[in-house]
């Protein structure tokens, strides 16, 4: 694991971790957050996130280790399979587990939550004057301007991710050095989070295996930051943890947790005997749910997500094609 200080130097990555398992594979973990340069030196409009793999390097058959071929008029003609390397192992990028499982486990309340603090964001803009209710013109651009002033969903979902972020760091930083949060070092709004994070730590007593430990399925096609694994009296559990103001869980966290501990198999791990799934509440509650055990679950959750990927890519590069042209035509 290593740590590179955020700059602004193009193509600058924040937070860089790797994981090399038994037989010389790599998985690779670059975080850079919203507002750091890009390659190009453009400023980055959300947070990148990337997952590489790399398998372990396999003699080239094709040039049989060497990596020049013999041709016919070439005595030595570089191996185009390997690319001159004499080995194949190709560092590929890996969607995360959540991009992956993302739209076949929708979250039944996101519609509602969205719809509140869009309202909420409408009701900020009109009292801070961004929005004139008697004037047609301006609340006919009412999204526009609750969107360009950061008042709506947006806005809240990256609170909410924020959040997320600093709890599951603080759990980290728990299990490895046994050190609780100090309130006083966190937002106000995270108290109650960080409360039930700890009532949840004192009730179970959980002994960490491995914390925030990076997994991969290249088979399957997907990677991800595994939360926690450890020993609840002395049973080996796999803990995918959440953030949620009333505690709800939904399907997608039985999904996740399953694809966590698949992955974790693939890569050497001894099987965990329980998938937990465990969530924060605001109110320092805290709820726990054995995930699904079936394999056949994380079977149909994988497929689906694989027949679903290419099919709404194909949809948005069309609806871009499609929002670009009708630019054009206004």
């Amino acid at each position: 694991m290593a740590l590179r200080e955020q700059s602004a130097t193009p193509g600058a990555i924040e937070v860089y971790k790797r994981r090399e398992l038994p037989g010389g594979s790599l998985i690779e973990f670059e975080f850079a957050p919203a507002g750091t340069l890009t390659q190009d030196g453009k400023p980055r409009r959300e947070d990148y996130r990337a997952y590489w793999f790399t398998p372990a390097p396999i003699g080239c058959l094709r040039c049989e280790g060497s990596g020049r071929v013999v041709g016919k008029r070439s005595p030595g003609k570089k191996c185009h399979t390997c690319g001159g390397e004499g080995w194949v192992g190709k560092r590929v990028r890996l969607p995360s587990v959540t991009t992956l499982l993302g739209s076949v486990c929708p979250k039944p309340g996101l519609p509602i939550w969205y719809e509140a603090r869009g309202i909420e964001g409408a009701v900020e803009a009109v009292r801070l004057g961004l929005i004139n209710p008697q004037d047609p013109d301006s609340a006919a651009n009412a999204v526009a301007q609750v969107r360009d002033a950061r008042l709506g969903a947006e806005r809240a979902r990256d609170t909410a991710a924020e959040r997320g972020l600093n709890v599951h760091a603080c759990l980290e930083h728990f299990m490895l050095t046994g050190e609780p949060p100090n309130p006083a070092d966190h937002p106000a709004e995270h108290h109650g989070y960080l409360r039930a994070m700890t009532r949840w730590l004192l009730k179970t007593g959980i002994e960490p295996d491995a914390v925030e430990q990076l997994v991969v399925h290249p088979e399957d096609g997907y990677a991800g930051r595994m939360d926690l694994r450890g020993r609840i009296d002395g049973v080996l559990h796999t803990c995918d943890i959440k953030t949620n103001e009333r505690g709800a869980i939904w399907s997608g966290a039985h999904a996740q947790t399953a694809c966590y501990e698949h992955a974790a198999v693939w890569c050497g791990d001894p099987p965990a005997e329980h998938r937990l799934v465990v969530v924060f509440a605001a109110d320092g509650a805290f709820r726990e749910q054995y995930a699904d055990h079936s394999p056949s679950f994380t079977r149909a959750a994988l497929a689906w997500a694989r027949e679903v990927r290419p099919v709404d890519s194909m949809c948005e590069a069309q609806n871009r094609v499609e929002r670009e042209a009708r630019k054009v035509a206004a």
